[in-house]
């Protein structure tokens, strides 16, 4: 399928008339900071720092997600993007088969003398030594380690991606992968590092980060895991069934005449066979509706608000190369809805 030239119009107002008569578009908008008190994915990048002032003691990825987590089977992994050099896999770190997410959410990968020294903090896996990351334009990322390359190998592109961002040193060869967003420079360089500007809020946006401090300052905060314990399986009562208490996560979500999920993928589908969405970028976006869905599903209603943001981000940053514009909006629209009944039930 070819790009913006290939997209056909025609099919754009048959879609807004699906939308219209299929959705109920809920009339009360919440606002999206209400719903990004915690993260959209079980598992994310959240904070990093690969070059400072000085050497560079105190390089760390921290990671964030579902408390309890399990890390087994992933890797951190930083990919060169500087010319002919890109795509080389610089690091890789198997994380351990027993790692897990803290109480906290948190996981910290990092060197432990110059966390100990500087922010007092021991990391979670210890880095082997200093100055692992070399400076300039570069991909970090979080992926499954099964069909994952060596150190010094290429990635391919298609590898089982969890969560990346990119750096950048302005070199106008120079590429990043798997979507990831991209930040710098800073100040005419390539940034430190950079951290989410709230834990865990992930719209797949360079607008969910900030800049490092390559001065070693106390924004930088390098965060460990605490100790993750299981809530224990109540034993049901012997005499009397007792009626259970509805929490805010707790059992699927009803958005009662709110557009669906089923309904929004649908929709995107029919807007593909009308030539309305590219095929190279269909998949992201039922990737994303999914991942919806099976928050819904576990009752956890604020990681699927955020997913939701991200996919009406996602469809209008594909717009209008890969994506025709009306069909964005229309796409965005209905997520939106769902979005704001998905906060309010």
């Amino acid at each position: 399928m070819q790009d913006t030239s290939a997209l056909e119009t025609t099919g754009s107002g048959r879609l807004l008339t699906a939308l219209t008569s299929a959705l109920l578009v809920v009339a009360m908008v919440v606002p999206w900071g209400r719903v990004l008190a915690q993260t959209g994915d079980p598992v994310l990048l959240n904070e990093l720092l690969v070059s400072h002032t000085g050497a560079d003691t105190t390089e760390f990825f921290e990671l964030y997600g579902t408390p309890g987590h399990p890390l087994a089977g992933l890797s951190l992994v930083v990919v060169d993007g500087d010319g002919a050099l890109a795509g080389t896999i610089d690091l890789r770190v198997d994380l351990p088969g027993d790692a897990t997410l803290g109480g906290n959410g948190f996981y910290l990968i990092g060197n432990p003398v110059g966390l100990a020294a500087n922010y007092g903090v021991t990391p979670d896996l210890p880095l082997p030594q200093s100055d692992l990351v070399p400076n300039g334009s570069q991909t970090v990322a979080v992926v499954a380690s099964a069909g994952l390359g060596a150190k010094g190998s290429l990635v391919t592109g298609a590898e089982d991606t969890r969560d990346a961002v990119g750096l950048t040193d302005t070199g106008t060869s120079d590429s990043w992968f798997w979507g990831a967003p991209v930040l710098g420079p800073d100040d005419g360089f390539m940034p430190a590092g950079g951290h989410r500007i709230s834990d865990g809020v992930d719209t797949d946006t360079a607008a969910d980060w900030a800049f490092a401090d390559d001065l070693l300052g106390p924004t930088n905060t390098p965060t460990a895991a605490t100790p993750f314990t299981a809530t224990p399986t109540p034993s049901p009562s012997p005499t009397a069934t007792p009626t259970p208490v509805p929490t805010p996560d707790e059992g699927p979500v009803d958005t009662q005449d709110a557009p669906s999920v089923t309904a929004l993928l649908e929709l995107l589908q029919q807007a593909a066979g009308d030539g309305l969405v590219a095929a190279k970028r269909l998949h992201q976006l039922e990737d994303r509706l999914a991942r919806v869905q099976r928050f819904l599903d576990y009752g956890q209603a604020s990681a699927a608000a955020a997913q939701l943001q991200a996919f009406a981000n996602q469809v209008q940053g594909f717009a209008p190369r890969w994506v025709d514009q009306a069909t964005a909006d229309a796409l965005a629209e209905a997520a939106e809805a769902l979005r704001a009944a998905i906060a309010s039930a």
